[in-house]
């Protein structure tokens, strides 16, 4: 049908870049959940260790630890 995509269309877009760290993996799937549960793709999500929370149309959230277990990524 018109406008809809397969599950396929999606895993191979939003496929990870080789070689990617828990965290960089982490941040672009938060970014996405962000995108989604706004319903606006086009919002801006950045991680930086200040000035937390929704300014405009960006989304300012704590950066992950550097040591973050994979638990914790899970």
């Amino acid at each position: 049908m018109a406008g809809q995509r397969n599950r396929t269309d999606v895993t191979e877009r939003e496929a990870p870049p080789a070689g990617e760290s828990a965290g960089d993996r982490f941040r672009r799937v938060t970014a996405a959940t962000v995108r989604a549960i706004a319903r606006r793709p086009e919002a801006g999500v950045v991680f930086a260790p200040t000035h937390h929370g929704l300014h405009g149309t960006e989304v300012r959230l704590p950066p992950p630890p550097r040591d973050m277990p994979a638990h914790e990524v899970a």
